[in-house]
């Protein structure tokens, strides 16, 4: 049974289930349950309240036996939550479920009953279907929409342009002060002038941006002709009324299709979550610890969050009395020694290619700085400028608001501990940050200058690429009988301990940064002040001695610099390593009666690394430090769980963990890791699908690219070579997700509609992606360490195959679960099968569509 039960506060869905048990009279098996009861869940996808219930016949209550492992997993992949925990059968089984999305909290008081005259038991629970009140607020705000933006462009020409002559000011340290502050004040008088700050009480009521005046008469001319027909009784008011009910709901509907389709088309890609959060999701109250008065919360706050970073730094300090720095002191044969000026089009061309985000302490609302940018630009440029050139960071946009955030919503809200610092700087600020870091960085790429192996923050690297090479070189090892050890350290607030005479040191030994870029970045770091805001109460200000700001631009680079020696002393032990930001993983691939051996060798070179942080004023958290010990599936061996001892901390092997976004188990087969994506792909499509209705097809697609080929393309290099019956997840998935698009049943064939929205299937996009990372590789245009595993075909006479651009199959796998899977085998397999005009694409651009439209074929 399948209903749609409406109050008139809420609707959810009920669907009724009794599955028979498998026998040989009705001829059904598991496995025909196990196929058909997903197909079932995707159809419901947009279902946002969904009670699922029934008689099941899984014994859910015994996760060994292998129909209820399955069962458990499919209700996980697509976000469902089964509440029933007691036994609903005389024979002890749970097989009287009741499943609800994890993200509802539909079902409350679930309770089993026996007595009744029945070898089943009844399974009651309560059904929360009621809305909640409207609440009132004060709130402080602008009437931004009501502003003139002429006006205020007029004003801002006028008021700005000639306050960028600072020519009888003798010190250039004071003119960077001097011209932020005009700056700003400028731009607070013009906007206080024309939209001043003001108080108002409002209701909370859900919001309803498309509800125009046309809606108003409408209903209101349906409230009418209800009046009239509740008055009379009359047929023909009845009919009139119906008609009017019609004409409104109509007219609702489009007025929603009109307003979603426009947002939908009108954002920009990394607003497009915003968008879509907004349409799908709850408006969520903001969890905060509980409070009287919300200025002494965040006084409260600010001094946890000083005191967690002071508190570790002291820790640090007493630990550095007995440690020796590991690291040699070495001198850069290149130097930087001064930024450059930079002209208005170089400044417009960052502003556009970058995102404007609101900060409290911005002059202007976000929407009238994107309005007004041609105006303020040759101020912003004046500033930038005498910044860069002086070698000095404004002081007043030294200072950071931070909010803080419930790191995950289920952590008790009233322990400051469970709340992260999310701090947030003025817009100006970080565009001079972005002037200079993009001429460091430029510096620190022609002279080779970046660490190797961190993938962090650069053109061309990524996790996947990092990923990439973990899983080749395991892979390598696995297939010639080797096993290794992967190990994920942990650092507590790494940004936040940085000692900023040893960043400043290391600038000037190690990269040869001098002069006024020593100044500048000596200036940036100091004197750093931050407040905590809860709702519209600042806490007291709050220096900050050590580390680089949170929510920066240069804060990113500069950690990566900071922590580059690390790798060296890494690699100094002989083990690999691969870095993304503070995300340090290690691996040894060792013969398996060399294993003590390894052991030995990692936790030396953990030590030593400890030893370096403790040094460098970094915090090394052991308990967080993931150990995966990786083996053969294949392997005759029994299975061994392995330890590091760490510092005081023993560390125990564990059977998976998350890295960089990616689920690694102890046998590299990827399955949680498809599972996991599977789950937050069909979440995905369960939220677009809530708003289908008001979308046409085209924004319904581009939703769909961004949610949910995004995920299923996210890393998928690493799945390849997996067994189909891994991959045709994905590709139910995608199946969903192109039904979804197309509005077509689930009976209709697949290939087809893929075709006609010209979507290659999952196994074909990932074969484009290995191929595509293999084409850049050869172009410089991917990370080094994965051109290492390129190289081309060069045989030692001259034969025909010696101009068709292949490349040399190194590899040579023995298993083909293993060997075959890995980059190193598969890049060249792959390339050397494609036609030689693919091979021989002069563009990037041309390859892809040559790439694509030849696996189309195929």
């Amino acid at each position: 049974m399948d209903m749609r039960i409406t109050s008139s506060s809420s609707v959810f869905r009920l669907i009724v289930i009794y599955r028979p048990p498998p026998s040989k009279e009705n001829k059904l098996t598991d496995l025909m349950f196990l196929d058909d009861f997903p197909s079932l869940l995707e159809s419901i996808l947009p279902s946002s309240s969904l009670l699922v219930t029934g008689d099941f016949n899984v014994h859910v209550d015994n996760p060994e036996d292998p129909l209820s492992a399955n069962f458990l997993d499919i209700l996980n992949m697509h976000d469902l939550n089964q509440h029933v925990c007691s036994p609903t059968h005389k024979k002890g089984h749970t097989l009287d479920l009741l499943v609800t999305r994890k993200t509802n909290e539909l079902v409350t008081d679930v309770s089993v009953h026996r007595g009744l005259p029945s070898d089943h038991f009844a399974v009651k629970c309560l059904v929360r279907i009621v809305r909640p009140p409207a609440s009132r607020q004060c709130v402080r705000s602008r009437k931004v929409r009501e502003v003139d933006i002429g006006m205020i462009r007029k004003d801002i020409s006028s008021a700005l342009l000639p306050n960028s002559d600072t020519s009888d000011t003798s010190n250039d340290i004071l003119k960077v002060d001097i011209l932020t502050d005009q700056f700003n004040s400028n731009l607070r008088k013009i906007i206080d002038s024309h939209a001043p700050v003001t108080d108002r009480t409002v209701i909370l009521r859900p919001h309803a941006p498309w509800y125009c005046d046309a809606l108003r008469n409408a209903k209101q001319e349906k409230r009418r002709r209800e009046r009239k027909y509740k008055a009379t009784g009359l047929t023909v008011h009845r009919e009139l009324y119906k008609e009017q009910c019609e004409t409104y709901h109509d007219l609702l509907n489009s007025a929603k299709t009109t307003y979603h389709r426009d947002q939908i088309s009108d954002a920009e890609p990394r607003d497009l979550f915003r968008v879509v959060d907004t349409l799908t999701k709850p408006k969520s109250i903001i969890a905060l610890p509980a409070h009287d008065d919300p200025k002494d919360l965040a006084d409260r706050f600010a001094d946890y969050f000083h005191h967690k970073i002071s508190s570790l730094r002291d820790r640090l300090d007493t630990s550095s009395n007995s440690v020796i720095s590991i690291e040699s002191n070495g001198t850069c044969s290149s130097s930087f020694d001064s930024f450059h000026s930079v002209s208005e089009e170089e400044v417009l061309k960052i502003i556009k290619s970058s995102h404007i985000t609101s900060c409290k302490l911005d002059p202007l609302p976000v929407s009238i700085t994107k309005e007004c940018i041609d105006e303020m630009l040759p101020g912003m440029t004046a500033i930038v400028n005498q910044s860069l050139l002086s070698g000095s960071f404004p002081s007043s946009l030294k200072h950071a608001i931070v909010t803080p955030l419930l790191k995950k919503p289920k952590l008790d809200a009233d322990e400051l501990a469970n709340y992260r610092p999310i701090s947030n700087l003025t817009y100006l600020g970080k565009l001079i940050e972005r002037v200079a870091i993009s001429q460091l960085q430029s510096y620190l790429h022609d002279n080779d200058l970046n660490a190797s192996k961190q993938s962090a923050y650069r053109a061309h690297h990524s996790t996947e690429s990092a990923l990439l090479r973990v899983q080749s070189d395991i892979l390598c090892a696995l297939d010639k009988g080797n096993e290794a050890i992967l190990v994920l350290l942990d650092f507590s607030s790494a940004f936040d301990t940085i000692d900023h005479q040893l960043l400043l040191q290391r600038l000037a030994d190690r990269y040869g940064v001098s002069g006024t870029a020593h100044m500048w970045i000596k200036s940036y770091l100091e004197n750093r002040t931050q407040s905590v805001v809860v709702k519209d109460a600042v806490s007291t200000s709050v220096s900050l001695s050590c580390g680089v700001p949170q929510g920066s631009v240069a804060g990113p680079l500069l950690f990566t610099m900071y922590s580059a020696p690390m790798q060296d002393l890494i690699t100094a032990h002989g083990v690999h390593t691969m870095v993304y930001a503070d995300d340090t993983q290690l691996y040894m691939c060792f013969h398996p009666d060399d294993r003590a051996q390894a052991i030995e060798v990692m936790e030396n070179c953990i030590a030593d690394v400890r030893s370096w942080a403790v040094a460098n004023k970094l915090v090394l958290n052991d308990a967080k430090t993931v150990l995966i010990h990786v083996t053969s599936r294949f392997s005759n061996r029994p299975a061994t769980n392995i330890s590091l001892v760490i510092g005081d901390s023993v560390i125990n092997s564990s059977s998976g963990a998350r890295n960089l976004g990616a689920v690694m188990d102890s046998h590299f087969c990827m399955k949680e890791h498809i599972d996991s994506i599977c789950k937050s792909a069909l979440v995905a499509i369960r939220r677009i699908g809530q708003i289908r209705y008001y979308l046409d097809e085209v924004n319904t697609a581009r939703l769909v690219h961004a949610f949910v080929t995004s995920r299923i393309d996210s890393c998928n290099s690493l799945l390849y070579g997996l067994p189909d019956s891994y991959i045709s997840k994905l590709q139910r998935v995608q199946n969903t997700a192109a039904r979804l698009v197309t509005r077509t049943s689930k009976y209709q064939h697949i290939t087809p509609i893929l075709q006609a929205l010209h979507w290659l299937p999952v196994q074909q996009r990932i074969i484009y992606k290995i191929l595509l990372m293999t084409f850049k590789a050869q172009n410089q245009l991917s990370p080094l360490y994965i051109s290492h595993f390129i190289s081309h075909y060069n045989p030692s006479r001259k034969l025909r195959s010696s101009s068709k651009s292949l490349l040399s199959v190194t590899c040579r796998p023995s298993t083909k679960y293993y060997g075959e899977r890995s980059f190193a085998f598969a890049a060249p397999f792959l390339w050397n099968n494609l036609p030689h005009n693919i091979r021989s694409a002069d563009s990037l651009h041309s390859f892809k569509r040559l790439l694509k439209t030849h696996l189309f074929i195929v």
